[in-house]
């Protein structure tokens, strides 16, 4: 018991020695009340969250459970009231962390791999009602296997983010996950940087900072007109894509996790822009849109001008931005097309264009400075 206590003693002393009062001080003064979200984090959420790194293990531990009750004998001794008093504890104390998301790991959240033992008790109690040596040990090798390969040392750091989980529900049903805005914003970025905003690549799904007289969508995310909540300074906001419209509710998480966020101006549409931007988009049918690049897109090469490229069925949008002279760009499109290039901050048409070559042949636009924003829409003719 000694020996544990002194174990226990190494990391408060080591923070002690190494940071000084300073840093307890800061440990002392970071607590807060949590909110459901930053409890529910480390054991349940999509991204970073046991549940969705670890299924095999909450599967099991249920079908344990199950197997243990069934039979009717089950009484809950020591080690099994020790491991859930530790969870609770826990799970308690991860929602005090300034720093739920963080480094260091492929996805799963280092904060998880500490419950993981506390489900010893539960398969102990397995011998009691069937031979579980049988099938536990292989399956206990295979997880150790899986674990190898999965979260070996020469796995990149944050490299399995998005989780399968997280990357379905933020792109197929935006609305149905909100996660702390620390976890969606450092998982998106694949970085330790609590900026905003943030989105999905297709704009399923855009975290909002707000500015007090507007909360800016980022481009190529169509600007969509944002409830006086979201607007509010600093506040932080979800825009859950539904169809072609969005649906706004605010990020979870009590002050603690709003904290530090930086407003990104680089990333928004120019001040001014966002009407004449959803006239342009509206017709183009931007909600069947995607962000491409690589082999099957169709901008092949760009000078002079930053260019965010979409891409449909039968419809392409060039977003074009800080134009030097002598810009250009080169397209292979599939098809003939014709479109319009227009000044997305006056609304004034540039010049009407047309492609009639052959499929995939190399076509040269010359892209014209003068303006801080421009918008080409093309659709096959």
């Amino acid at each position: 018991m000694l020996a544990a206590g002194g174990l226990c003693l190494l990391q408060p002393l080591y923070t002690y020695a190494r940071h000084g009062t300073v840093s307890l001080l800061t440990l002392q003064n970071s607590g807060h009340t949590p909110v459901w979200a930053e409890i529910a984090a480390v054991p349940f959420d999509p991204a970073i969250g046991l549940a969705a790194h670890f299924p095999a293990l909450m599967l099991a531990v249920i079908i344990a459970t199950a197997l243990v009750v069934r039979t009717g004998r089950y009484r809950a001794g020591m080690e099994e009231s020790i491991a859930f008093a530790a969870a609770a504890g826990f799970v308690l104390a991860f929602s005090q962390a300034v720093n739920v998301h963080h480094g260091g790991t492929p996805g799963l959240s280092r904060y998880a791999v500490w419950l993981m033992p506390l489900t010893i008790p539960v398969f102990a109690r397995l011998k009691d009602v069937v031979n579980a040596q049988r099938w536990l040990w292989p399956i206990a090798i295979l997880s150790a296997v899986a674990s190898a390969f999965m979260y070996g040392p020469a796995v990149p750091e944050n490299a399995r983010e998005p989780s399968l989980l997280a990357r379905y529900l933020w792109t197929r049903h935006p609305g149905w996950n909100n996660p702390l805005p620390e976890v969606f914003a450092e998982v998106s970025a694949h970085q330790e940087v609590r900026s905003a905003p943030i989105w999905t690549r297709s704009c399923e799904k855009v975290l909002l900072i707000g500015r007090g007289n507007d909360a800016p969508f980022p481009i190529p995310c169509v600007p969509a007109p944002v409830p006086d909540e979201c607007r509010q300074e600093w506040a932080l906001c979800y825009a859950n894509r539904d169809g072609k419209d969005y649906r706004f509710v605010r990020a979870p998480g009590s002050a603690i996790a709003w904290a530090g966020f930086t407003f990104e101006p680089d990333r928004v549409w120019p001040a001014g822009s966002e009407p004449i931007v959803r006239d342009l988009l509206e017709p183009a049918q931007w909600w069947t849109l995607q962000v491409r690049s690589g082999d099957d897109a169709a901008l092949r090469f760009a000078r002079g001008v930053r260019v965010t490229a979409l891409q449909g069925p039968s419809r392409l949008v060039f977003i074009l931005r800080d134009i030097r002279p002598d810009a250009e760009i080169v397209l292979r499109v599939p098809s003939r097309m014709r479109g319009t290039l227009t000044d997305a901050m006056t609304r004034r048409v540039i010049t009407d264009l047309e492609y009639s070559g052959p499929p995939l042949a190399p076509w040269r636009i010359a892209v014209p400075s003068g303006s801080s924003l421009l918008i080409l829409t093309l659709s096959a003719s």
